[in-house]
């Protein structure tokens, strides 16, 4: 479940924290890109996680709904 909520600290705006039931599993922040696309910057993470998840979350141009991008570091 995902719960939307907006927050202004200073220059930053978060733009939703991301729950899993009654636990709070990360945030996002509402970002632009250098093209002048707004997105959302996510941020994952849990003890059971090895590591945080870092992702976007964007429109994609011609479709409905939004797109979660995000790529997993090789384990050498």
């Amino acid at each position: 479940m995902l719960r939307h909520q907006m927050h202004h600290t200073g220059s930053i705006t978060m733009a939703s924290k991301s729950l899993g039931g009654s636990v709070e599993l990360g945030a996002a922040w509402q970002k632009t890109s250098g093209e002048g696309r707004d997105y959302l910057s996510v941020k994952l993470d849990d003890p059971s996680f090895p590591a945080p998840i870092y992702a976007t979350l964007t429109e994609v141009e011609g479709e409905d709904g939004l797109q979660l991008i995000w790529s997993r570091p090789n384990r050498d």
